[in-house]
């Protein structure tokens, strides 16, 4: 994922509130390679201790990585106080994202695809409509010039 994706979807991450969890930053087996003194560590640390962000099973972090559109609901859901259905991953936090109004119906079988920015700002969207109950109608557009690459992406999340 893009530097700016992801800062885009921690940045927009810290506006949804949580519950405080158990897990720390530097538990992350990556965290002295791969967060430590990074642009993003404040960021990470903040989803983290709101339970946001779980990690892998194996300790992990993984920033590298490409996030991919379950992991990014998952976050979500985490993040606002609601638990992802992690048992059959993704189908279960893909569905689960579906019928809380995040994603389409069609889109729950693209869990393990990367999520591309078009898509984040669509799901973030949602997610501040109906999982906190935001009026999105009402939101100011900033200038859109300063998205130099928005005529790339689908007509459909343009807006």
């Amino acid at each position: 994922m893009k530097k700016t994706t992801a800062a885009a979807v921690l940045a927009s991450m810290m506006l949804l509130c949580g519950t405080a969890g158990a897990v720390q930053i530097n538990s992350f087996s990556d965290y002295s390679t791969a967060i430590k003194g990074t642009w993003a560590e404040k960021h990470i640390d903040t989803l983290v201790s709101k339970g946001g962000i779980k990690g892998y099973e194996d300790g992990t972090f993984r920033p590298g990585a490409n996030i991919t559109t379950a992991e990014l609901v998952s976050l979500i859901l985490n993040t606002a106080g609601k638990q992802a259905d992690t048992t059959n991953w993704p189908n279960g936090v893909m569905t689960q994202a579906s019928d809380l109004g995040l994603i389409a119906a069609s889109m729950v079988s693209e869990g393990n695809l990367a999520v591309s920015r078009e898509k984040t700002a669509y799901i973030l969207v949602n997610a501040a409509s109906n999982l906190l109950s935001e009026d999105v109608r009402k939101v100011t557009l900033i200038d859109t010039s300063r998205i130099p690459d928005l005529h790339t992406a689908s007509t459909q999340y343009q807006g």
